[in-house]
């Protein structure tokens, strides 16, 4: 379990303290996001991390080992700045492969390693582009990769969204976050844009002063809670019977299924709802848990509420020590589940309730 701990840390340059007081953690398959203006220490602070620059006191520890005065090389930390910093004259797959060759791995497995993490960014088949024939967004994506390849206790980003045009920039936010969460990587996420912080992280820090304190956010406050299949019928009306030849929103087995919800912490309203049932695929006798009803209310999509349900259900399966987790996903959800681990089973079909597409996917636990 890779977390950090951050204790009293203070750092100056030039004689001049730039964080006087920065004590926190970041656990395990988090993301901590720093938010500031330019000049507040932030990249600063990220830098004394990854042992760019010394610190002038406090202790830095990572999985329970001190790294203050750990060389960068030893520490075992990733990086993707916000220039990207690829190498022009590697192509894709090589830049990918950077870490994984420094570190001695071997060729064969290092093949394996950048189809997976290239896979994981969506890009795959792209190993043999040259880097000059990317797009912004590929380039993002690239040096995220790169940057996980060789697995990383600690990942940090500098602004990696800084200067794309907003379209992009929510998609490609949206996407990160959705790799991170995938992954669970502990990362520590730096940016000056707050609808950014929100969005990216599970737990929010400000610098003000050279201090670093905590600040709340929406995706630390979704509280995943079980509820009654009552609960969920407005939400199933609304979003999943939307634009369906159906209206009847109960689900065979619902009486014995685990239904779980997150809340508006505000207005208490539910806004994201999952059901669970122990049941196994069609003609599989391995242990299953069957995913019905995710579903999110439109105003709350993007804020990792439907994310936090579906982290919730997988722990409830390994509880459960069910071999594997499945559902039947629509094909305009399916990017989310195969972004998460789960993978297609067979071709795709026609749903008889709804009349709309589908594809069974499937996320083993063994």
């Amino acid at each position: 379990m890779s977390s950090l701990y951050v204790d009293e840390l203070r750092i100056a340059r030039g004689g001049h303290p730039v964080i006087t007081e920065a004590s926190f953690n970041v656990p395990h398959g988090t993301t901590t996001v720093i938010v500031g203006p330019s000049g507040s220490g932030k990249s600063t602070l990220i830098s004394a991390i990854a042992g760019l620059i010394n610190v002038n006191g406090g202790t830095l520890q990572l999985d329970a080992r001190e790294i203050t005065n750990v060389p960068t090389a030893q520490r075992n930390i990733g990086l993707v700045f916000q220039d990207n910093q690829l190498f022009p004259h590697l192509n894709v797959a090589d830049n990918v492969a950077y870490g994984l060759r420094r570190k001695g791995v071997r060729r064969s497995d290092c093949d394996v390693r950048v189809s997976e993490v290239l896979q994981l960014v969506g890009l795959e088949g792209f190993g043999e582009r040259a880097v000059g024939e990317l797009s912004g967004g590929e380039a993002k994506r690239i040096a995220l990769a790169r940057s996980l390849a060789p697995a990383p206790e600690l990942l940090l980003l500098d602004e990696p969204l800084n200067g794309l045009d907003d379209s992009l920039h929510d998609r490609l936010l949206h996407d990160l976050v959705t790799v991170l969460s995938t992954s669970q990587t502990t990362a520590i996420w730096v940016t000056h844009h707050r609808k950014e912080a929100e969005r990216a992280g599970t737990q929010l820090l400000r610098i003000h002063d050279g201090v670093v304190s905590p600040e709340s956010t929406k995706r630390s406050q979704w509280n995943v809670q079980i509820v009654s299949a009552d609960d969920t019928f407005d939400l199933r009306r609304q979003v999943l019977r939307d634009g369906t030849r159906t209206a009847d929103v109960n689900f065979d087995g619902d009486e014995t299924a685990i239904h779980l919800s997150v809340s508006d912490p505000a207005s208490g309203e539910i806004i994201a709802i999952s059901s669970w049932f122990q049941r196994n695929r069609q003609h599989q006798t391995i242990n299953g848990l069957q995913l019905r009803g995710m579903a999110s209310h439109p105003n709350y999509r993007g804020q990792g509420a439907a994310q936090a349900l579906l982290r919730s259900g997988i722990e409830l399966g390994r509880s459960l020590s069910v071999d594997e987790v499945w559902a039947r996903a629509r094909d305009t959800a399916l990017d989310f589940y195969l972004a998460h681990g789960f993978h297609t089973t067979g071709p795709g079909y026609l749903d008889d309730n709804t009349g709309l597409a589908h594809h069974d996917v499937v996320l083993s636990l063994r």
